[in-house]
């Protein structure tokens, strides 16, 4: 997931992005997942969701 978000031309950058997140978060990476979910920018929901994931993460840690 990392190299195909990193090499660009994703037509939802932001949904590729909180899917990465999710993916750290159930891996045990929380670090990771705090990263990345910071790093959705997207005005369509995704910076929302991402949010969202952002408190779940840091709950779990």
């Amino acid at each position: 997931m990392q190299q195909g978000i990193a090499q660009g031309g994703l037509k939802h950058p932001d949904d590729a992005k909180l899917h990465l997140g999710e993916a750290y978060l159930l891996a045990g990476k929380s670090a990771d997942a705090v990263k990345t979910f910071t790093a959705v920018q997207g005005s369509d929901g995704t910076r929302d969701l991402a949010r969202l994931w952002l408190t779940q993460s840091k709950g779990s840690s």
